[in-house]
């Protein structure tokens, strides 16, 4: 049974050394589905009965008509045929199901890819959306997003899941060099298989990232700008790559370039915006001589501050653009109350204190830097909670708000004022550690009077 195909066992109820019905527990034990028919005398007609009751698939009494014994014999070799058929049947069928869950799978996956892009979510969602969904594909257990940096012309690490992440954090690939770096600027899928294929070999470096087992690296690229690198690595083993996976991909990846093309349109659109805001600022703070460049020092003065506290590249970059947009909604104030030599009433007070959120409605509707939409907002509030126009207290101001604060008060003294004179550096330090506590956060206020910005004129 092990050694041999069998269709058919035929086999006496009585034989020395072995019983049929012995034999037959042992077959049953090996093949189930084996037919076996047993031939008995009529003296002997229930043990065969019995055997029928243990899986024989039929019996035969002796003596018996040749015919009968054969026609016997062919349905027990069509039922084992049938039975073989079946369960290729059913092989195959679980197969095409298997194969169809897949392909439903995928198509769940693509279409929710497709949401997201059409729905402008961040960046930064739809690619570890991606990410998750080419795992989720695959059954791979490691995928990584590398972004194109155009200066460098170096792949960079955006997101991965799965690799090491000290091996990520070092990781560059070299636009045009290496089996990686010079197939994607060819815009081809690279795979073990496509590489054996060519007869290339990877680099140490390429094999410590790739792994030995399967991988697939797809270009992120829109028309002929290539934005980056999908890879998917660490396949199951004996696992290859299909056509269907890498087509998969490729459609993740143009879902992925379409994102990042949209987003660098995206930040040029805002970048103009931002610049025809700050152009009114500057034309609006020229007109006033209490105010002409104010929000530049303020700016200056604020990143100073933020570089000295150690804040990162990203966080500057957002108080930079704030400092610049901080007095915005001062465009829809009165001339004659932005210019008054003297006192404003309280009625004028009133309008000016409400620049903060005309700056918001403003600044809201575009839809840009919505990271500066806070810092706007705030600027004005105090520690104690009797700022505006929220009247936030302590915690509750958010903290870049709270350095353009002290950024704004310090230039305010330090710069000409019809209705006061001018402070010196030291006199509007010496005002703010007067005031923290009650307008100033004690931490930030001390650190500001220790920072001792250098005056800017």
């Amino acid at each position: 049974l092990e050694n041999e195909d069998i269709d058919v066992v035929i086999t006496d109820i009585k034989m020395p050394g072995v019983s049929g019905l012995e034999l037959l527990r042992m077959i049953k034990e090996k093949d189930q589905n084996l037919p076996v028919i047993v031939m008995t005398g009529f003296a002997s007609l229930e043990t065969a009965i019995e055997a029928i009751k243990q899986g024989a698939y039929d019996y035969v009494t002796k003596p018996f008509e040749i015919e009968k014994f054969l026609h016997t014999v062919a349905k027990a070799v069509n039922h084992r045929k049938l039975e073989e058929k079946n369960k290729q049947l059913l092989e195959n069928l679980g197969d095409l199901n298997k194969k169809l869950e897949e392909k439903i799978g995928q198509i769940f996956a693509l279409g929710e890819v497709t949401n997201i892009v059409t729905r402008m979510q961040d960046l930064d969602t739809i690619l570890q959306t991606i990410i998750y969904i080419s795992l989720e594909i695959t059954g791979a257990h490691k995928s990584a997003i590398l972004l194109l940096d155009r200066i460098s012309k170096e792949f960079v690490v955006r997101y991965y899941k799965g690799f090491d992440s000290q091996l990520m954090s070092n990781l560059r690939i070299k636009l045009g060099q290496g089996v990686i770096g010079a197939g994607v600027q060819k815009m081809k899928p690279i795979s073990r298989k496509i590489i054996e294929e060519n007869h290339t070999v990877l680099s140490k470096d390429e094999v410590d990232l790739l792994g030995e087992s399967e991988f697939l690296i797809v270009p992120i690229s829109y028309l002929d700008n290539i934005f980056g690198i999908l890879i998917v690595a660490d396949f199951p083993p004996d696992r290859s790559v299909t056509e269907s996976e890498i087509n998969v991909l490729n459609i993740l990846s143009r879902q992925a370039s379409i994102a990042i093309n949209n987003h660098y349109l995206y930040q040029k659109l805002q970048n103009k915006y931002l610049t025809t805001l700050e152009v009114l600022v500057s034309a609006l703070e020229a007109k006033c001589r209490n105010t002409k460049g104010h929000s530049y020092r303020v700016g200056i003065y604020a990143q100073k501050f933020a570089q000295f506290l150690g804040l990162s590249s990203n966080e500057i970059s957002i108080l930079q653009r704030a400092c610049a947009l901080h007095d915005i909604g001062k465009i829809v104030i009165p001339d004659y109350i932005l210019s008054k030599p003297s006192k404003l009433s309280d009625e004028e007070m009133e309008q000016m204190r409400g620049h903060p959120l005309k700056g918001v409605e403003i600044l809201v509707p575009l839809g840009i830097m919505k990271d500066i939409i806070p810092i706007v907002r705030n600027h004005h509030e105090r520690f104690d909670g009797k700022g505006y126009p929220d009247c936030l207290k302590d915690g509750e101001i958010p903290f870049l708000a709270k350095l353009v604060t002290l950024a704004d008060a310090f230039d305010a003294m330090t710069s000409p004022r019809s209705y006061r004179k001018i402070l010196t550096p030291q006199e509007a330090l010496l005002e703010i550690e007067k005031n923290i506590g009650s307008q100033f956060d004690p931490n930030l206020g001390a650190k500001f009077v220790k920072f001792n910005p250098p005056l800017i004129t």
